[in-house]
């Protein structure tokens, strides 16, 4: 007798086929999670539990730090039709700062294109010749301001800058 033949355990036909389905299973899970293949099957189950967890650990309050400032009909009715001018859309934001004091704003709002009618175009035609054709001026330029030499802490500086 071998020594391989000393060792293996003497298993059944069913416990060969359990861990063929175990073994087959987790390899499955691997496919999943390296994401060669995705088994819609498995992502329900994630959802699922997703879901649950949620229900079930958390607060049944809602965050008083959080809010969500909504454009609703009532605000196109005054505002205007979307989407709105950026300069608009800086006022808002800057009384949201300043006003209202807020730490964090957030835009789930897509902004695909320039806006014609922010006035860029037009601070563009008021600059000066010589601006416009220095390279750190132009967009995309990769050159940048000279930096200041000064690196101690300046109260008067730090003054003037506010």
């Amino acid at each position: 007798m071998t020594l391989f033949a000393r060792w293996r355990p003497k298993l059944g036909i069913n416990t060969w086929l359990r861990i063929g389905a175990g073994v087959a299973i987790v390899l499955a899970f691997f496919v999943h999670e390296s994401e060669n293949y995705q088994y819609r099957f498995v992502q329900q189950i994630e959802a699922f539990a997703y879901d649950t967890r949620l229900r079930l650990f958390m607060p049944r309050t809602v965050d008083p730090r959080v809010i969500i400032l909504d454009i609703d009909e009532k605000s196109l009715n005054a505002e205007g039709r979307w989407p709105w001018s950026r300069n608009k859309l800086a006022v808002m934001v800057r009384q949201l700062f300043d006003h209202y004091h807020v730490s964090v704003v957030g835009f789930d709002v897509a902004f695909p294109e320039p806006d014609p009618s922010s006035g860029l175009a037009s601070l563009e035609e008021l600059a000066p010749a010589s601006a416009r054709t220095t390279p750190s001026s132009r967009p995309g330029s990769r050159r940048r301001a000279p930096r200041s030499t000064t690196t101690a802490y300046s109260p008067k500086r730090s003054a003037s800058i506010r």
